[in-house]
């Protein structure tokens, strides 16, 4: 008896996009440098000009990628737990059953 679990297409997806063979470094470093390194050389630049007003603008721009990034973390990690929960309760293959 094999195992069947009942995946949604989120749970899918979100195996497809784990499995897939791929530098995550390189991945994390492209994907949020793009907002990342505009946002923290323009805060650099404004303290450098003493303009704090600028910095604070900056500084908001990278707490808003903070955030965006923390919420994705979240939404994943819930996803996860949703897989993982659907592995236990799962039956799984008794000692006198098919393979």
């Amino acid at each position: 008896m094999r195992r069947s679990i009942e995946l949604t297409d989120d749970e899918k997806r979100y195996i497809s996009a784990f499995l897939q063979h791929r530098s995550q470094t390189a991945d994390f470093v492209f994907h949020y440098g793009a907002y990342i390194l505009p946002s923290l050389l323009f805060a650099m630049y404004a303290l450098w000009n003493g303009d704090f007003v600028a910095a604070l603008v900056a500084y908001a721009a990278l707490l808003v990628v903070v955030l965006l990034y923390l919420s994705q973390a979240k939404r994943s990690s819930d996803i996860f737990r949703s897989i993982l929960e659907k592995c236990e309760v799962a039956p799984s293959a008794g000692p006198g059953s098919e393979a």
